[in-house]
């Protein structure tokens, strides 16, 4: 009866856990300190409820604030300055909609110029203009690019990284695809490549770790300012992604020399190749073998881009004796092959010895594959006439090059008159497209280039205003 259902639905809301609502009204006023105030106290509040009550907490405009690091952390992650908010609290947002305007209301902020009028938005890019500002990552995100993780959490590290190249590889033809027992039964050559899968995958992972390791041993030796040179989960990362980089038809070929055994750009003409039925087994094991070099070819340079040029080429002093940072890297890489790597903690990490890696790094050392990349790099360049090939000028270039056409940040550190503004210079001018000079450079994309000139009064608007222009 309808008495029976109001009965029953009064009993359900008093057993039901109670809902709680704040709002929190964003504006260019917020502050860190106001934020945090506002947050802590709807925590307090959300600990104090009875068991199985849940909080819910409106945030309006949220990208209508400067502090958008600490907004975007609290919303994603639920913490607060790195810290998990007590409480069951669960955190809806509204941000203002797209727009091709600046709103008027909006004045600019003590000390900051006001913005030049924009021009209309693109279509495409409609779904990332907000009124004030774009949701920015959460500030732990930054932490972990650019800091090392504690040691309670090295572990963590560890399997993110086991996580990040089996996650990585499973999507690439060739040596480090998973191989299926269906594919083993059906060709004899994919067990071998099966074997070789695991040992190769634990080779860049060992690898890594202990690359990690030497750069941060290396920095604590040295002190100084190296004590601010850190190695991070970025390091890792950007190590895989170079590798696959490299790894690419176009890339191996410009970048290594290398080609594929495929049709297109720098496709094989190896005889052999071309003369054997594909079925014979010479066929195949030629092309095991021209992966099996790919790959590593491709790992070894991603490792020298990312841990090797950073590390000068001459000698140092540490401790009052002189070093060669780069040779010692080397037999850091060979102690990886022999299985004898130690990683930040001293602690052995070797692997299952492989045969094929170590006839690949008897053929191949580290520093031969960045030798041959920079120097047949720099051959590809357009370089003034009467300037002296340097090392340092070509490791930069070569450097210039990579980063540029894949996507990635490049900082040149090094003294007055080093030829760090004439390296990038002459990667940009040799990277025209379709109308480069060396029909390599036709491979890759087309640069323009975009500079600002920093002085001690350079302001954070005046860098964008640059690149907004």
């Amino acid at each position: 009866t309808p008495d029976h259902l109001a009965l029953f639905g009064a009993e359900m809301a008093l057993i039901r856990p109670p809902i709680v609502f704040h709002r929190i009204q964003m504006d260019e006023r917020m502050t860190p300190a106001k934020w945090r105030a506002q947050v802590c106290a709807i925590e307090a509040a959300a600990t104090a409820l009875p068991a199985g009550s849940t909080t819910v907490v409106f945030v309006d405009e949220a990208n209508a604030t400067r502090i958008m690091g600490m907004v975007t952390e609290t919303l994603l992650t639920g913490c607060l300055d790195g810290r998990r908010l007590r409480g069951a609290i669960a955190w809806v947002a509204a941000i203002n909609p797209p727009t091709d305007r600046v709103d008027a209301r909006l004045a600019p902020g003590p000390g900051i110029a006001p913005a030049p009028p924009r021009a209309p938005v693109p279509a495409d890019r409609l779904a990332t203009e907000y009124v004030v500002a774009e949701m920015a990552p959460p500030l732990r995100t930054y932490i972990l690019d650019v800091t090392p993780l504690p040691a309670a959490r090295a572990k963590d590290s560890d399997a993110f990284l086991r996580s990040f190249i089996l996650d990585r590889c499973a999507g690439v033809r060739g040596i480090v695809g998973r191989v299926n027992a269906r594919d083993m039964a059906a060709d004899p050559h994919a067990a071998r490549r099966a074997a070789f899968n695991a040992s190769w995958r634990e080779f860049m992972r060992v690898a890594i770790v202990a690359s990690q390791g030497f750069i941060a041993s290396t920095a604590a030796r040295r002190g100084g300012d190296w004590v601010r040179m850190k190695v991070s989960i970025r390091d890792m990362t950007r190590t895989i992604l170079l590798y696959h980089f490299f790894l690419e038809p176009r890339n191996a070929w410009v970048f290594l020399g290398i080609p594929h055994l495929d049709t297109g750009v720098g496709a094989c003409r190896d005889p052999l190749l071309l003369q054997v039925p594909p079925a014979s087994d010479a066929v195949e094991a030629a092309r095991l073998h021209a992966e099996q070099n790919l790959h590593w070819h491709s790992f070894m340079l991603a490792l020298a881009v990312v841990y090797v040029l950073r590390l000068e080429a001459a000698s140092v002093t540490i401790g009052g004796a002189q070093e060669w940072l780069r040779e010692q890297y080397g037999e850091v890489v060979a102690d990886v092959v022999l299985g004898r790597a130690r990683n930040a903690a001293g602690v052995v990490v070797g692997m299952p010895d492989d045969d094929t890696i170590v006839r690949l790094h008897g053929r191949a050392a580290l520093g031969t594959v960045l030798d041959g990349a920079v120097r047949r790099c720099y051959t590809m360049q357009a370089v003034p006439y009467g300037v002296a090939p340097t090392q340092a000028l070509m490791e930069n270039v070569f450097a210039a090059v990579v980063c540029m056409e894949a996507s990635l940040g490049l900082i040149v550190k090094g003294p007055p008159g080093s030829g760090k503004t004439l390296a990038v210079t002459i990667a940009v001018d040799s990277m025209r497209g379709d109308t480069s000079v060396h029909p390599l450079m036709r491979l890759l994309r087309l640069v323009r280039k975009c500079a600002y000139q920093c002085s001690a009064r350079s302001r954070s608007d005046d860098i964008a205003r640059v690149f907004q222009d």
